[in-house]
């Protein structure tokens, strides 16, 4: 089951977030599964920086790739880590995209995708807190200290190019056959414009 949401703003700096978790994993069969969000990269992107944090449920076996994308995830266009640690402690993942990346994504429709596989026993991998910041029109990079990873940028400058298209999208965990309501993880999009104003997808 695939879910969706978005919201047009003006180029300029743009944070994604996922204020809700998603789970992959499976319980008593062996499965492979994913996840991904959406997300048009303007063609003058200058920086971007993701993160997120991920734990397990379980101690079986696993792998869970994380990547980047075409629209369509066929192509494979950054691979950014691999999760294979089972433990039941919070951990975050931080990546600073590359000058040699971001052309990569810049001026197209990419997924930002979790997918797992190889999993050898009962196991939960809860991916929470997706950002995803990304900065345009030149831009500062977004900076990390050594206590945090969140993105500090100074000044953004005003918005040059068209419309800024966002879409997430995720599969649901299933629920219990008998609940009242089938949907488990309603995630929404939030976006933040240059001049500080927030929108939320519907």
């Amino acid at each position: 089951m695939d879910h969706r949401a978005g919201e047009n703003v003006g180029a300029g700096s743009q944070r994604v977030l996922a204020h809700r978790r998603a789970i992959l994993g499976w319980t008593s069969t062996p499965a492979t599964g994913e996840l991904w969000q959406t997300v048009s990269v303007p063609a003058d992107a200058s920086s971007a920086t993701l993160s997120f944090w991920w734990e397990t449920l379980g101690d079986g076996s696993f792998t869970v790739d994380v990547e980047i994308t075409d629209s369509g995830g066929s192509t494979v266009l950054v691979p950014l880590t691999t999760l294979t640690t089972a433990g039941y402690t919070w951990q975050q993942f931080t990546h600073d995209f590359t000058a040699a990346e971001l052309p990569a994504i810049a001026w197209q429709n990419i997924r930002l995708r979790f997918r797992i596989s190889n999993v050898s026993a009962p196991e939960d991998v809860v991916i929470d807190d997706v950002s995803w910041q990304i900065c345009s029109g030149g831009g500062p990079t977004p900076t990390s200290t050594a206590t945090s990873h969140a993105p500090t940028p100074t000044t953004i400058p005003p918005p040059t190019g068209g419309p800024f298209r966002i879409t997430l999208t995720w599969t649901d965990y299933p629920d219990e056959p008998a609940a009242a309501k089938a949907l488990v993880n309603d995630l929404n999009v939030e976006v933040i414009a240059p001049d500080g104003t927030h929108y939320y997808g519907h």
